[in-house]
């Protein structure tokens, strides 16, 4: 199980330190978020969930990634 972030990042092709290129952050502080080791601020939320194209609420929700031709 991943969060919506980094399910959204992997899935639209982005590197850690392309998104956090495009919202004005470094890839270690954005890892952070990710794995939900650093709290972000709420604008910083709301210019990632922007770029992923969700909303803040939706970010941390959890998502189960299945791999490829596993039963």
């Amino acid at each position: 199980m991943v969060n919506k972030m980094k399910f959204l990042r992997l899935s639209r092709g982005m590197k850690t330190w392309e998104l956090g290129a495009r919202v004005g952050c470094g890839e270690v502080f954005l890892n952070g978020v990710e794995n939900e080791r650093i709290k972000a601020s709420s604008e910083l939320l709301k210019k990632i969930s922007n770029e992923l194209g969700t909303t803040k609420e939706e970010l941390f929700e959890r998502v189960e990634i299945k791999a490829v031709g596993v039963k």
